[in-house]
């Protein structure tokens, strides 16, 4: 059977992914929780999507120029 990855990952996976302290990891998942409450998701509070995460930290649109 595969392994499915995690959709929702902690402060913990956070500062992991982006090799960042987890003071600021906390701070970037309340920024981005809040962002995707203005888009009408739901969130929980310390936990945060991957996608969004991805998109806006590891894979940015149109890469650097």
């Amino acid at each position: 059977m595969s392994e499915n990855p995690k959709r929702l990952i902690g402060t913990r996976e956070v500062a992991e992914k982006l090799h960042i302290g987890r003071t600021k990891a906390y701070e970037l998942i309340r920024e981005l929780n809040c962002e995707m409450e203005r888009k009408g998701y739901r969130t929980i509070p310390g936990r945060v999507s991957c996608e969004p995460l991805d998109e806006l930290y590891i894979k940015p649109k149109g890469g650097w120029k």
